[in-house]
C-alpha cells in the first residue's frame, strides 16, 4: 500500500539464551521501541526511592503468583512501574526469580504450630452453638503477631486473604491432608479433620487433596465430605401445616443421620437491627432470625428458603452446624438421627427463658 513503512513491520527479536549461564532474564523479549520496558521510556535508577516492606511483601506474594514478569507485577504492587519491578527482579538471586513456586520455603517455627493448635482447641471447647467474631483479613507485613493481629484478637485463623506472608505467619490455617483410612466415603467426616475440628468446610487451594471431589475426578472411596455448603448438596424440603405452631418444613425423601438437608439463608443484619426487628416479629407470634456470629443476625422473613418453616423443638431432629466457607459464616442444617420421608424438621432454636413463646414449652415435636 502506498506510504506503508515496511520496516515498521519487523518482528521485535528474541534475545538469545547465554551458553555459560541459564539466566532467565536472557529469555525475555526485547522490550522494542513502543514498550514500557524501552530504553526510551525507562526512568533512572538513580534517586529512585528504596521499597518498603509492604511493597517487598505485595511483590514477594506476586512472584509466586505470575513468575518473573515486570508487566504483570507492577499493577499489583501498585506504586512501581515496570521498569523499577524488572530492576528488582534483576537484582534477586536466579533460582528466585526463575521458579518461585518451587523454592525451599524455611521451616515454620515450633511455636508456629502451637499457635495453629490455640484456635482449635479454643473452638473444640466452647459451647456447640457459641458464637464468634466475624472474619476480616489483616493487614500485617509478614508474620503476624497476637498483640496486633486482628485476626489473633478475635480468635479467628489468618487465612488467604490476609495480606500476611503465608511462610512467616503461625496463625494461618493450612488446610487438611486427610486420607481415606479404615472407612472409605468418609473422608474429612470426623473432627480428626483439622477443618471439621475448626468449624469450617475444606478450602480447595489448601486442602489439595480433596480438590477432585469439586469435579467429580477423585478415586473411589476418596471423596471429600467436607464441601457440602460449597456444592450446595441439599435436601428437598416441603412446606405444610405444622403439629407444633403455624406452618412447618417436611423433608422429600429419607435421610440418613448426619445428612446435608441445606443452608439456612436470608437477609444479613447487625444486631441492633435485629433487635428492633425482633419485637415486631413477637407481637405477630413469628419471627425468622438466627444469630449467625458476635456481629450478623439471618432474618429469613422476607427472603429464604423453606428450611425457615423449621420449627423450635427440645426433642430435635436436626442440628445446626455454623461453618467458615471462604471467609464467610454459613449455617448449614443437618439431619441429627435418620429421617423418614415426610418427616417435619425440628432443631433447637436455643431461646432464652424470658424471650421463648407460649408453645415452645419443651413438649412440642414429641
Amino acid at each position: 500500500r502506498p506510504g506503508l513503512d515496511v520496516s515498521a513491520l519487523e518482528a521485535t527479536p528474541l534475545r538469545r539464551r547465554s551458553s555459560d549461564n541459564g539466566d532467565v532474564r536472557d529469555a525475555q523479549p526485547d522490550p522494542g521501541p513502543g514498550s514500557c520496558a524501552s530504553p526510551g521510556r525507562r526512568v533512572q535508577q538513580s534517586g529512585e526511592p528504596e521499597w518498603s516492606a509492604a511493597e517487598v511483601e505485595l511483590f514477594q506474594q506476586a512472584l509466586e503468583v505470575w513468575g518473573p514478569a515486570p508487566c504483570l507485577l507492577a499493577p499489583f504492587v501498585g506504586s512501581r512501574s515496570c521498569c523499577s519491578v524488572h530492576r528488582r527482579l534483576l537484582s534477586l538471586p536466579r533460582e528466585v526469580a526463575a521458579s518461585p513456586r518451587h523454592a525451599r520455603k524455611p521451616k515454620r517455627p515450633t511455636h508456629a504450630k502451637r499457635r495453629h493448635a490455640a484456635v482449635v482447641r479454643e473452638r473444640l471447647g466452647g459451647p456447640e452453638h457459641e458464637l464468634w467474631n466475624p472474619y476480616q483479613p489483616c493487614a500485617c507485613v509478614g508474620g503476624c503477631h497476637r498483640g496486633t493481629c486482628p485476626c489473633f484478637k478475635s480468635a479467628n485463623f489468618c487465612e488467604k486473604f490476609c495480606a500476611c506472608n503465608c511462610s512467616e505467619c503461625g496463625n494461618r490455617f493450612r488446610g487438611c491432608s486427610c486420607k481415606c483410612g479404615a472407612q472409605p466415603g468418609r473422608r474429612c467426616s470426623y473432627k480428626s479433620c483439622p477443618c471439621v475440628a475448626a468449624g469450617r468446610e475444606c478450602d480447595p487451594d489448601l486442602c489439595r487433596d480433596c480438590y477432585p471431589t469439586l469435579h467429580g475426578t477423585h478415586a473411589p472411596g476418596w471423596q471429600c465430605n467436607n464441601f457440602r455448603l460449597r456444592l450446595n448438596q441439599k435436601r428437598r424440603v416441603l412446606v405444610g401445616r405444622s403439629v407444633v405452631q403455624g406452618w412447618g418444613a417436611f423433608l422429600d425423601g429419607s435421610a440418613a443421620q448426619g445428612e446435608y438437608l441445606g443452608e439456612y439463608v436470608g437477609e444479613l443484619i447487625e444486631h441492633d437491627e435485629a433487635d428492633r426487628r425482633g419485637k415486631v416479629y413477637d407481637r405477630d407470634d413469628n419471627s425468622y432470625l438466627f444469630n449467625l456470629n458476635m456481629k450478623h443476625v439471618i432474618d429469613a422473613r422476607r427472603c429464604g428458603n423453606n428450611l425457615r418453616f423449621a420449627n423450635h423443638s427440645t426433642n430435635t431432629n436436626c442440628r445446626v452446624n455454623i461453618l467458615l466457607v471462604d471467609g464467610d459464616h454459613r449455617v448449614a442444617i443437618l439431619a441429627s438421627q435418620p429421617l423418614a420421608h415426610g418427616e417435619e424438621l425440628f432443631y433447637d432454636y436455643h431461646y432464652e427463658a424470658n424471650v421463648a413463646p407460649d408453645w415452645a414449652d419443651g413438649k412440642q415435636g414429641k
